[in-house]
């Protein structure tokens, strides 16, 4: 009798389930094109379908008991496909809780359902991490790999992703202000607190850089994409230009200019090459270029660059890892206050800008809140070393920062997600 209990859940509960599942997305997705907001996200009300994975999962926890206890007789190879099942029961159940807007933001289901998505992610760093701890990968092949992921995949990412969005789909100016200002915030108490435990200026600016600007380039496009829908991608791409063609040319002048007394042409001259050089910001142009002529994009070229860009997401969370495993865990202390900024008082301060100061969208605004949460950027080390300013400093923050985002990053989303 339990053997047939057991096929019977098998071929058909779990099959209608997932079946179920498939067509409240479908349906979902058709009302809101016939609503004509097809560009959003896709939102599902799974609540019923939700009671039903809950009192499946009971079912299954009554028969393990029923297992333990004698009363149902089942050969070992059925009681591990059982088991099997109520895991595939467990997996819908939590990706319906990650989803759904029905579930609550503090909900434990729903944070826990997307801590278990980001794990993924994470553990490519730790591999990476590994390899590198251990000197199976060398730094030399951690350089080589970065070179690939940042001028060949995820270059090839962001010229496919920009280039089949439209202008309008990633500029939206509340978006914009609301991050600018909630960014320049952090930025500005990072610089405060360095000016008053006595740094000078160049050092001040390197702790508001590490204070501010996130993994947005190697972690955020990959990892947000894949968590929060293709819709985030547009904001996501905004995020990344701001930090860089902002962000990134404020700490040259400042570093430049405090050595030099005073601000001259070269100095901008320096900026400006070093966007033009700069192969995420090049990608993201020539996107731009090709969406607004209006030029076809041959199936050829786009599935090139899909196959391509694929290769951003393993890469650069296996460059990341490989990477933390030089860095040192030096002035703990001001790398821990450093990385509270970047974790906890970056995401509040954006999410005071696009929800309050400039209200935006609010899925639009959950994800720039998301990529804010993110840890300390790897450029802002490269950046510290070629400079030689506080490199031991912004080495620990990184290192910690990327550890304690395991958690924080989760929540934040969970917070976010709508």
């Amino acid at each position: 009798m339990g053997l047939i209990w057991g096929r019977c859940v098998k071929s058909r509960t779990l099959r209608r389930l997932e079946e179920e599942f498939d067509e409240s997305r479908r349906a979902a997705h058709q009302r809101r094109c016939r609503e004509g907001r097809c560009q959003k996200r896709v939102h599902v009300d799974l609540l019923g379908l939700r009671q039903k994975l809950c009192n499946l999962g009971a079912h299954f926890v009554v028969c393990e008991g029923l297992f333990l206890m004698g009363h149902v007789v089942l050969s070992t190879r059925h009681k591990i496909a059982l088991r099997q099942h109520f895991i595939k029961v467990a997996e819908i159940g939590l990706t319906a809780a990650a989803i759904d807007p029905a579930t609550p933001r503090g909900n434990t289901l729903r944070m826990l359902a997307i801590f278990v998505q980001t794990l993924p992610f994470f553990a490519l760093i730790a591999v990476g991490y590994g390899a590198g701890k251990t000197g199976f990968f060398t730094e030399e092949a951690t350089a080589y790999l970065t070179k690939f992921v940042f001028y060949f995949a995820l270059s090839a990412m962001l010229f496919r992703f920009s280039a089949n969005l439209s202008l309008a789909e990633i500029f939206d100016w509340r978006i914009a202000a609301g991050y600018l200002w909630g960014t320049a915030f952090v930025y500005g108490v990072g610089m405060a607190v360095a000016f008053l435990r006595g740094m000078d200026t160049a050092a001040a600016g390197f702790e508001g850089q590490v204070a501010a600007i996130g993994n947005t380039g190697f972690l955020g496009v990959p990892m947000l994409a894949l968590l929060m829908g293709q819709d985030a991608v547009g904001p996501i791409i905004l995020v990344l230009t701001i930090d860089l063609v902002v962000f990134s040319s404020l700490i040259v002048i400042l570093v430049v200019g405090s050595r030099e007394g005073a601000l001259s042409w070269g100095i901008f001259k320096t900026v400006g090459l070093g966007l033009l050089k700069n192969p995420m910001i090049v990608s993201i142009v020539l996107g731009f270029v090709v969406s607004t002529s209006g030029i076809p994009f041959p199936k050829p070229v786009n599935d090139f660059l899909g196959i391509l860009g694929a290769a951003a997401t393993p890469g650069a969370l296996f460059a990341i890892g490989a990477s933390l495993a030089t860095k040192s865990a030096e002035r703990l202390t001001v790398a821990g206050w450093l990385s509270f900024c970047k974790l906890v008082i970056h995401p509040l301060a954006v999410a005071v800008g696009v929800y309050f100061l400039f209200p935006a969208d609010p899925y639009k605004a959950g994800v720039v809140v998301a990529a804010a949460a993110l840890p300390v950027a790897g450029n802002v080390f490269i950046l510290a070393q070629h400079y030689g300013v506080a490199p031991q400093r912004v080495s620990a923050a990184i290192l910690i920062s990327t550890a304690v985002s395991i958690f924080t990053v989760s929540f934040v989303i969970s917070q976010v997600l709508v």
